[in-house]
């Protein structure tokens, strides 16, 4: 009679070790599909402080091969503008080519994983500059975007308002 009582403990422990074995199996694989996940908020944060990148920084501040070639060329005449007005300049000049080079340099500090859009509207239809999408963009759960309002001079006349338009996918 004892060793039937035996086996009925063998089995109890035997079914713990199983269920301890399925619930560390699910608690990983949980854990590790959240931890590749981009938060929203980070993403808006990199939206935003790209954005303010493109708004604040001259672009005799942005050391880059790009930089160069392009005042060398004389495609840059003042790099004391900041690279959003020289964006709105190329874009008034239709040379959305140079603007997307130029985008295509300064995009390299985010993640290269974030799928961007950097688009401008003058009052008519938005003008996409510069597009870095992934083919999982309908996978994305989260579209952020962050706006600013632009200005530029060309020949002594303001021309504007612009609004320059950076949306993230998370």
């Amino acid at each position: 009679m004892e060793s039937g009582g035996r086996k009925g403990s063998y089995f109890f422990v035997i079914d713990a070790f199983v269920a301890a074995a399925i619930l560390a199996i699910t608690v990983i694989v949980v854990l590790n599909f959240f931890v590749g996940q981009r938060a929203p908020a980070q993403s808006f944060a990199y939206a935003r402080d790209y954005l303010g990148f493109l708004s604040s920084t001259q672009v005799r501040d942005f050391h880059n091969e790009v930089v160069r070639q392009q005042i060398a060329d004389g495609n840059i005449t003042d790099p004391r503008n900041t690279i959003a007005t020289q964006l709105l300049l190329y874009h008034n000049e239709s040379k959305d080519d140079l603007a997307w080079q130029l985008l295509n340099a300064t995009v390299t500090s985010l993640p290269a994983d974030l799928a961007v859009n950097v688009s401008i509207d003058d009052g008519g239809a938005g003008f996409v500059l510069y597009n870095r999408t992934d083919n999982m963009l309908e996978y994305r759960r989260t579209h952020l975007a962050v706006r600013s309002i632009e200005y530029t001079i060309i020949n002594q006349t303001i021309y504007g308002p612009y609004v320059l338009l950076v949306e993230v996918w998370a």
